[in-house]
């Protein structure tokens, strides 16, 4: 997977979940949160080494 297709992956899991509608949160840090764990959840069976993600 190429770095572009990762980040769009990231991008559209995060629109779809509503995490970057910032009236979805009454704090930052739980909006933050939900960020980490999709992030989290697709570099799942990834390593990222020297910037470079690896599947």
């Amino acid at each position: 997977m190429t770095r572009q297709s990762l980040i769009n992956k990231i991008v559209y899991m995060l629109r779809e979940e509503g995490t970057l509608d910032i009236d979805n949160y009454i704090t930052r840090v739980e909006q933050y949160q939900d960020i980490k764990k999709i992030i989290e959840k697709c570099l799942d069976g990834f390593e990222i080494i020297e910037g470079k993600v690896i599947e």
